[in-house]
């Protein structure tokens, strides 16, 4: 279904919602045509958590919604709680739910909503969920062309909603959670249905009223004069729904699929309504019918239409509107309101009156408590109302109207039909009211030249009114013919197939003139010189041959016709002449294939009069004679033709009221119907009276026992007064023992005051004191007699003695409910003291009062200031500390690079003496590069040490391998006057194997992208200098030790592991004694006499664990140590 439109579709979920939609979302893939809005029944008072949810698994963009939203496509945008939602020119608002009893929010208010914006196209999907919330929505969206769709409810977690959108019948497709966005999908993005069209040629093939003529075969409704354009959009949506590309294609599936009539006949059939719909229109209506009622054509009797009433709403609107102006007079006014529609299903719905809570949302909360009664999530029309009202199947467009009507509400349905279906249903409803009955049609209606008919009494609301003087009008004609079958399938195949059909025949081969009717006489075809005999009449004309034949055979012609329906094959009239002529009038069925059509063929034949059989000529004294015979034959042909007339009214007049009676019996039958709802009841009443009366005989019986029970518990009640009497002297001397116990607790609580070590005073409601105790006293200074009486504020600063009396107000009133813990006081002697109080509002002989406890924390407050000093002192010197090992940590690391620049400036010097100058200046500048990088090196060192301890460092991404080379480069010296030999080597994966670094492959290991991290570059070349400083050491120890120890060997390995990248130091020198090892890493530890700090590797492991996130280890080897650096790479 292509369009530019942005589709929107709306997700309606309850109870289970959210297991449908962790399935639903997952599988709705971008296509930047479709927006999705969830409706999710919320807890009001609780914040959802319903997006970061449903984030977790989709592909698209989850938004919750904020008032004035636009809406984009491939975003899922949630509903909040406690508000609903609604689009309007593709924008979503917000607005709070009114006290209304019922979800929140509504799916139904905001498919309503997407049914009436004209900017979008709509998709209604219902989802798991209890109650029936959504399914007037999905009633909206199906008629304003939308597509519905609704979870499958053996798969819903709770099938309440679904099962309810199901039984409205305007559900499309039922499908499980996770199929239902591919279905979409397929739907509105997939399919290509093309304009239904109407070929111009004749020969063309009639697609649109073949689809009619199969829906009125299997229905007996006729569309035909129904508007096209709305039809074609019905059909349309079917073929949408049902996938299917080519008309042609869903033509066929519509003859082999009767099911699929159904759907669209109830698709045409378009059930929007709602109670009180346009409340301003209800507000005049009302006005209108109380002065009907009010006026002397009221005479307790009431008539009133209601068509198109779809499933009841408006018939209930109506119903209460009279029951509101009737009051007390309605149970003794006779009250008929029809409500029809061609729509069973939805009259059944109306006739048990029962509806969601969302349909009763906008009715004033007085009228529902008065017209409904609530059961669950639904409300049912009280009995009362239902029973003024008759559901009836009816056709306005072929049903004769009902009669004696004063008011007709026909409210949107006229939209859908042609003008001339229009000009009928209003020559209907002229004929049906009384002489000043009201009309009233929808806002929508396009009421033409109904001034011509009706009295305006309201342009805005449409609401009309019959003179009272009308003219006098025959009854309208709706033909109630039985076609036969036969009849029938000629006309599903079309008005081309008809003309086959007579060309099949060669009639026109055979006859020179002839007629084509149907057994009313309505005229099909006409061939030949049939003018001769078949005349247009005056006035209106009609198309049927017993009004135009010719008088001649006018009455042969009535014969002939009743022949043929008495089961006569063949008819012919006597011979009548005509001009030298004997012409003769002939009537047969027309048959195909042996079966009857339906039709009828009327032809003539012309004979000469010499040529006709057993006619001889005659003598003159003849003549005379048959004169005579002629005239009297005239005069009598003019009798009956009169007698005809006359028969011919009587028929007419007996056809009508054959009508009026038909109308009659459809109320009698609707009215049957209802009778038979009611017997219904009564009988359901009957057995719950019936249950009602065992329960009464259950509870009757259970009395007796009850009785029977009293009377042997009687004797048993005489024994226990004697021992109550007994109990109750007991009670006394137990009574007298509790009031001797209370006044010892008094004293012992009056004790407790006084002895207290906490300071209590008790103040009124104005604040002064009434008792203190001894604690109290000793706080603040004073004596008891200077105290009791005056207010608390003497305690209290003089600047905050009003700020203290207004909170002393406040927690006596109830305001405030606490009071600050801590104060600022003054004693006796004007000292600034700090104490710490509570304090208890009581209630003693109708008054209240305040009981506050005091603690004195003066010297509590002195001592923490004290404890401040002493941490900060302690801080400070930490600092110090912190500044030594910093110290010590520099004068370590400048330790190498100083002895390098040394052996540097001795290189020089020995240049100096033993080269010439130029030789000596190649050499000097040589030497002056390498001393720059140390310089460089120690110039970041201390910087680094700077910001060491505030952790933070110059971050950056840098080559592993790089730094390991530079840093190597600068303990060159070293490693060379110790003649150590080096190795540095690196793996790009574990399953690889190592390269060597040489001095020419050194220059290109910038270029390694694997050997990438972020950090402190210098920070890594520290840990490096360390390690690798300490092995070249261990290897000069081990030479002094062993005269026989030959080659120092130091290796260096970088490894490219999976996680993180591992460096490898390795020395062939003393090795790590075992006892040693977990101290290694502390401050100030070494094993170097005389020479180390313990600085060097407990600055390595801080840098790597404070700096990289990583860590370092020694191992033991056989001959020397094993230390390796592991630095994560994410």
């Amino acid at each position: 279904m292509k369009d530019d439109k942005l589709i929107l579709v709306g997700i309606g979920a309850s109870a289970g919602g959210l297991e449908a939609l962790k399935l639903f979302i997952p599988n709705i893939e971008p296509n930047g045509r479709i927006a999705y809005v969830v409706v999710q029944h919320l807890s009001p008072s609780h914040k959802s958590m319903l997006t970061s949810l449903l984030s977790k698994d989709s592909k698209l963009e989850i938004a919750e919604i904020k008032d004035k939203t636009p809406l984009k496509p491939d975003i899922v945008y949630i509903t909040p709680p406690n508000f609903n939602v609604r689009v309007s020119s593709g924008v979503l608002r917000l607005t709070r739910p009114n006290e209304f009893i019922g979800p929140k929010p509504s799916v139904d208010q905001f498919f309503i909503s997407m049914s009436e914006d004209e900017t979008i196209t709509p998709c209604g999907v219902i989802l798991s969920g209890t109650g029936s919330d959504g399914s007037t929505g999905i009633r909206a969206i199906k008629a304003s062309g939308g597509i519905t769709i609704a979870q499958e409810t053996e798969s819903a977690k709770y099938d309440g909603m679904p099962h309810s959108a199901i039984e409205t019948g305007n559900v499309d497709i039922t499908l499980t959670p996770e199929k239902i966005a591919p279905e979409i999908a397929e739907i509105f993005l997939n399919s290509a249905i093309p304009e239904v069209t109407i070929p111009e040629q004749k020969e063309s093939e009639d697609h649109l009223k073949t689809i009619l003529t199969l829906i009125k075969r299997k229905k007996g409704t006729d569309f035909r004069d129904y508007k096209e354009n709305t039809i074609k959009r019905r059909i349309q949506r079917r073929m949408a729904a049902r996938k299917f590309v080519k008309i042609t294609d869903y033509i066929e599936f519509l003859k082999s699929n009767t099911e699929e009539i159904e759907h669209l006949f109830f698709d045409i059939l378009i059930n929007v309504t709602a109670f009180f719909r346009d409340q301003e229109a209800f507000t005049e209506l009302k006005n209108e019918l109380t002065k009907y009622i009010g006026s002397d054509r009221f005479q307790d009797s009431l008539r009133f239409w209601i068509v198109g009433c779809s499933t009841g709403e408006e018939v209930y609107s109506v119903t209460i509107l009279i029951a509101e102006i009737l009051g007390d007079k309605l149970s003794g006014a006779d009250i008929q309101i029809f409500a029809t529609d061609i729509d069973t299903a939805a009259l059944n719905i109306a006739r048990k009156g029962f509806y969601p809570e969302s349909a009763i949302a906008d009715i004033d909360p007085a009228l529902v408590k008065k017209y409904f009664i609530k059961h669950g999530s639904t409300y049912e029309v009280v009995k009362t109302l239902r029973e003024m009202v008759i559901f009836s199947r009816h056709d306005i467009a072929s049903d004769p109207p009902f009669i004696r009507i004063d008011f007709i509400s026909c409210r949107n349905l006229l939209i859908y039909f042609n003008s001339d279906l229009q000009k009928k249903v209003f020559y209907s409803f002229y004929y049906s009211l009384n002489p000043g009955g009201i009309l009233m049609l929808g806002k929508s209606e396009s009421t033409g030249n109904i001034d011509t008919h009706f009295e305006t009494v309201d342009k805005k609301n449409k609401i009309y009114r019959l003179p009272m003087h009308r003219k006098k009008v025959s009854k309208p004609s709706f033909p109630r013919i039985s076609v036969p079958k036969h009849h029938e399938r000629m006309e599903v195949q079309s008005e081309n197939d008809f003309d086959s059909y007579l060309r099949k025949s060669r009639l026109e081969e055979f006859f020179d003139a002839f007629a084509v009717t149907d057994i009313q006489m309505n005229i099909f075809y006409l061939h030949g010189k049939i003018a001769e005999y078949v005349q247009l009449p005056t006035g209106k004309p009609k198309m049927n041959l017993s009004t135009m034949i010719c008088k001649m055979f006018r009455s042969d012609v009535r014969v002939m016709v009743q022949k043929i329906k008495n089961g006569a094959s063949h008819s012919f009239s006597p011979f009548r002449k005509s001009d030298g002529f004997f012409v003769r009038c002939n009537m047969r069925k027309m048959t195909d294939d042996g079966h009857d059509t339906g039709f009828i063929l009327l032809y003539f034949e012309n004979i000469p009069e010499k040529e006709l059989p057993g006619v001889s000529y005659l003598d003159d004294s003849c003549d005379m004679r048959i004169t005579e015979i002629q005239t009297e034959l005239a005069s009598t042909k003019q009798d009956l033709q009169t007698v005809i007339e006359e028969l011919e009214t009587s028929n007419e007049e007996l056809q009508s009221l054959n009508e009026e009676l038909h109308s009659s019996n459809e109320e009698l039958q609707s009215s049957n119907e209802e009778l038979e709802t009611t017997n219904e009841e009564l009988q359901a009443t009957n057995e719950e009276l019936n249950i009602a009366y065992n329960e009464l005989k259950a509870l009757y019986e259970e009395r007796e026992q009850r009785e029977k029970l009293l009377l042997e518990k009687t004797a048993l009640l005489v024994e226990s007064e004697n021992t109550l009497r007994t109990l109750n002297k007991n009670l006394e001397i137990r009574v007298e023992k509790e009031v001797a116990q209370r006044l010892q607790s008094e004293l012992f609580i009056t004790k407790i005051f006084e002895t207290a070590e906490v300071g209590i005073c008790l103040t009124d409601s104005k604040g002064c004191f009434v008792k203190v105790n001894k604690a109290y006293l000793n706080i603040y200074g004073y004596e008891e007699d200077e105290l009791l009486g005056k207010s608390f504020t003497l305690m209290v600063p003089e600047n905050f003695r009003e700020t203290a009396m207004h909170m002393h107000n406040d927690f006596i009133s109830g305001k405030v409910s606490e009071i600050p813990a801590e104060w600022e006081v003054v004693n006796k002697s004007g000292k600034l003291m700090k104490v710490i109080s509570t304090a208890s509002r009581v209630e003693m002989g109708g008054k209240l009062y305040k009981i506050t406890s005091v603690t004195d924390i003066t010297n509590i407050k002195r001592i923490e200031e004290e404890q401040k000093q002493r941490e900060y002192l302690l801080i400070q010197q930490s600092k110090l500390a912190a500044i030594g090992e910093m110290v010590a940590s520099i004068n370590h690391q400048w330790k190498q690079p100083l002895n390098s620049l040394y052996q540097i400036f001795q290189y020089i010097e020995t240049v100096l003496d033993t080269e010439s100058p130029d030789e000596a200046l190649k050499s000097i500048r040589d030497v002056a590069v390498e001393s720059r990088q140390i310089i460089s090196f120690m110039d970041d060192t201390i910087n680094t040490f700077k910001n060491f301890f505030k952790l933070k460092s110059s971050i950056s991404s840098f080559s592993i391998l790089e730094a390991v080379k530079q840093t190597l480069h600068i303990l060159d010296a070293k490693i060379s006057k110790n003649f150590v030999d080096i190795s540095f080597k690196y793996k790009l994966s574990e399953s690889k194997s190592y390269t060597k670094v040489t001095n020419g492959a050194a220059a290109g290991l910038s270029k390694i992208a694997d050997f990438y991290t972020t950090g402190s570059m210098n920070d890594f070349q520290q840990v490096v200098m360390n390690l690798v400083s300490n092995a070249v050491d261990a290897v000069g120890e081990k030479k002094n030790q062993d005269k026989d120890f030959k080659t120092g060997k130091v290796t260096v390995n970088v490894i490219n592991r999976r996680e993180f990248f591992e460096i490898h130091v390795e020395d062939n020198g003393t090795g790590i004694p075992d006892e040693i090892k977990p101290k290694l890493f502390n401050p100030y530890f070494t094993t170097k006499k005389d020479e180390g700090t313990g600085i060097g590797l407990y600055i390595c492991r801080l840098i790597l664990e404070n700096k990289f996130f990583g860590r370092v280890s020694v191992s033991r080897k056989k001959q020397g140590a094993k230390f390796v650096v592991e630095i994560p790479k994410y």
